[in-house]
């Protein structure tokens, strides 16, 4: 089995809709593919990802059981002080990797302002061996050479990044300018992806939540709800 470690330069860069990404490509191509997001934190976690993927890769799995771990900051800094994360993580990737292909593990947090968090990521690829892509949204002012010294932590293990939500009439300078920068640094990019604002409107499971609505078809597959 074959494992990729998805981390992410800052929280909401993409991870989820990249793991949709690969897995479903895998997945056309025969591979049996499993995920886990073994640790979410408490102030913005439940398994709405883990159930997200589980619906949409068609996955055994009950979203609990794909997001095991479910932490507040100071137990996280407990786990990763004492190394014990990386042993839970572990754990439970080899159970829920049993009889995949691939395994595809989606990190917690961004790698680029807690440190706990991105020791968390460095602790847990170490500890499953896995290939890693970090997935880096683009924006304004961003510091590649920050990102770039932070994604190099993983050494050896580090595939590539990924480049999310580029501007369309930035793509030109991002890939002449950026691209060729990353890799003077020994940073592969993979691929980049232009931004598509009608990806970033407001779901219909959201809104239903928030004004407490009844949704009256496909109530059991919010993934399929949108606002078109």
């Amino acid at each position: 089995m074959k494992t990729l470690y998805l981390a992410s330069w800052t929280e909401g860069a993409g991870k989820t809709s990249l793991c949709v990404g690969i897995g479903r490509w895998l997945q056309k191509n025969g591979r049996k593919v499993g995920y886990v997001k073994p640790v979410a934190l408490t102030n913005t976690g439940d398994h709405r990802d883990a159930g997200f993927l589980k619906q949409t890769l068609g996955l055994d799995e009950p979203a609990e059981a794909l997001s095991p771990l479910l932490l507040d900051r100071d137990a996280l800094k407990s786990e990763v002080s004492s190394g014990s994360l990386a042993t839970k993580v572990k754990q439970s990737c080899e159970s829920l990797g049993k009889g995949k292909d691939t395994l595809l593990v989606e990190a917690v947090g961004g790698l680029n302002r807690d440190d706990d968090l991105a020791l968390a990521s460095y602790q847990a690829a170490e500890a499953l061996d896995a290939g890693v892509v970090v997935v880096v949204a683009w924006q304004t002012g961003l510091s590649w050479n920050d990102m770039a010294s932070s994604a190099g932590r993983f050494g050896q293990r580090l595939l590539g990044i990924v480049v999310n939500r580029v501007p369309v009439n930035r793509l030109a300078s991002v890939r002449s300018d950026v691209t060729p920068g990353l890799q003077k640094n020994g940073i592969r990019v993979l691929g980049l992806l232009p931004e598509d604002r009608l990806l970033m409107g407001i779901a219909v499971a959201e809104i239903a939540e928030r004004l407490q609505a009844d949704v009256l078809c496909c109530r059991s597959h919010p993934a399929t709800w949108s606002t078109t």
